[in-house]
């Protein structure tokens, strides 16, 4: 709902806004406020390899600060970790098999979470020292 965002983002301006791109088809960003930081996403549920065709290369060199991954396991969010996303927006669910909504299945569990988090930082000091 794009006068929705446009309105947080007229509200909000000295704060940290973050926008995933998902539903969004356009190549230009909607905003360039500095208080802005987009990321890359595709709106699947879930999203499986062929819908990741457009898969950053590299986050530093664009303008995404990060991904949101609606795929199943933890392994695009390190990817995009060692491509250089500081920013991971990842679904959580303590019940896989829960189906009130479509996201359990690929949310992280708590142990998932720990994983994504403990690999992702040892990852992210290996892109900043350029290993």
């Amino acid at each position: 709902d794009y006068d929705l965002v446009k309105k947080i983002v007229k509200e909000n301006k000295n704060k940290k806004i973050y926008i995933s791109l998902g539903m969004w088809s356009k190549k230009k960003f909607p905003f360039s406020n500095s208080n802005i930081d987009y990321l890359w996403c595709i709106s699947k549920y879930p999203a499986y390899n062929n819908h990741l065709k457009n898969f950053p290369k590299n986050f530093i060199k664009s303008k995404l600060k990060g991904y949101s991954d609606h795929t199943i396991g933890i392994d695009t969010c390190l990817l995009a970790i060692a491509r250089g996303a500081k920013v991971i927006e990842k679904h959580f669910t303590l019940d896989k098999s829960n189906t009130t909504i479509r996201d359990h299945s690929l949310s992280a569990t708590p142990k998932e979470f720990a994983q994504l988090v403990e690999i992702g930082t040892e990852l992210e000091k290996k892109v900043k020292y350029g290993i």
